[in-house]
C-alpha cells in the first residue's frame, strides 16, 4: 500500500519547496524511501528530481505554441489533457516503488481543485494507496483573525472538492511572530474586539460555520526553507493514518 501525499496550495505558498523539503526530511529522518511526482504541466523548474513528470505527457508551453493560446488558456487546456490521460498518469505513478509518493500539483490551485481534473486524479490515487492532501498556505492569511477564518474555510472547500482527508499547513512561518494555531473560541474573542459592523458579523458567522464543519484538527506551522515544523507534519500524517484518526 502506497502512502500518497498530495500538496495543494495557492501560487507563491511555497508548495513545491515544501514538497522537496519534506521529502528530504523523510529520507534523512526515517527509513522510508520517497518518490516525487510533478503534476504541474507549466512549471519551468522543480526543486526536486521528479520520478514521474506530467510534462512528459502534457506541456503547457507546447500547448501555447500549438494552439496559439495565452498562459491562462493554455493551463486550462493542459488540465483537460491531463484529465484525458488520467488513467495513464496514475498507472505510471503506481509503478513507483517509494514508500511515500509526494505529489506536487499546479501552482494555480483553483484549476486543479475546481475543474474535474484534480478530483478525478485523487479518486484514482485512492485505488492505489492511502491519500492525504496537504493544503499549503502563505503566512499572510495567518496575520489576523479574519485571514485565519479564510484559511479554515479554504481548507474546508479543498476537502469537499477532493473528498480526501486534508491537513492545513502554514508555510514560511519563520516570517510570523506567532507560530501556533488559534483556537476557535479565542478567534471569536479576537473578532469581537474589532470594530462592530457587517464584516465582523460575517466573520463571527464564519467562525460558527467552521466550528460545525471542521473535524478536530490542528494547523501545522512550518518553514520549508528553514526546515522546521516538518516533524510535526509527519506526526500529524501518522495520526491521520492511525486507527483512531484523532487529529487533535
Amino acid at each position: 500500500m502506497k502512502d500518497i501525499i498530495v500538496f495543494v496550495g495557492p501560487a507563491g505558498s511555497g508548495k513545491s519547496t515544501l514538497t522537496a523539503s519534506f521529502g528530504n526530511w523523510l529520507e534523512k529522518e526515517t527509513v522510508f524511501t520517497v518518490n516525487y511526482v510533478n503534476l504541474d504541466p507549466g512549471c519551468e523548474y522543480t526543486p526536486y528530481t521528479p520520478n514521474f513528470d506530467v510534462r512528459c505527457m502534457v506541456s503547457t508551453r507546447e500547448i501555447m505554441k500549438r494552439e496559439k493560446l495565452g498562459p491562462n488558456g493554455a493551463y486550462l487546456r493542459s488540465m483537460d489533457e491531463i484529465y484525458r490521460k488520467r488513467h495513464e498518469i496514475v498507472s505510471s505513478v503506481n509503478k513507483l516503488s517509494g514508500n511515500f509518493i509526494l505529489v506536487d500539483t499546479p501552482g494555480q490551485m483553483e484549476i486543479f481543485i475546481f475543474k474535474e481534473t484534480g478530483p478525478a486524479l485523487i479518486e484514482l490515487f485512492k485505488e492505489i494507496g492511502r491519500v492525504v492532501a496537504v493544503v499549503v498556505f502563505d503566512p499572510t492569511l495567518a496575520s489576523d483573525a479574519s485571514g485565519y477564518i479564510v484559511l479554515n474555510l479554504l481548507g474546508i472547500v479543498v476537502q469537499l472538492r477532493l473528498k480526501v482527508e486534508s491537513l492545513f499547513v502554514i508555510n514560511k512561518s519563520d516570517l510570523l511572530e506567532r507560530k501556533d494555531s488559534i483556537e476557535l473560541d479565542a478567534l471569536e474573542e479576537l473578532i469581537k474586539r474589532e470594530p462592530l459592523g457587517l464584516m465582523s458579523d460575517l466573520a463571527l458567522s464564519c467562525v460558527d460555520l467552521v466550528r460545525k464543519l471542521s473535524r478536530a484538527s490542528r494547523i501545522v506551522f512550518v518553514s520549508a526553507l528553514r526546515q522546521f515544523g516538518l516533524d510535526q507534519l509527519y506526526d500529524l500524517l501518522h495520526e491521520v493514518w492511525c486507527t483512531c484518526g484523532d487529529l487533535t
